[in-house]
């Protein structure tokens, strides 16, 4: 039987600043774009669909988790 492992929420990065090393997390870098890609596809009358693209352009970036 399969079961998932409890573990703490990961942090994956998203970006790393070269000037200071800051580090943004995917989840900030998606929650940000989602918020500027709403507010331009808003000029279209398609805010919500540009708000949903800017969550998934970057989804790829999240690892699997890995099911035993």
């Amino acid at each position: 039987m399969s079961m998932i492992r409890n573990q703490a929420p990961k942090r994956y990065t998203a970006h790393v600043r070269s000037i200071d090393k800051a580090t943004q997390t995917v989840a900030e870098h998606l929650q940000e774009v989602a918020v500027i890609a709403k507010t331009l596809a808003a000029k279209i009358n398609v805010a919500e669909a540009g708000e949903l693209i800017g969550l998934l352009h970057d989804l790829g970036k999240y690892k699997y988790i890995h099911i035993k």
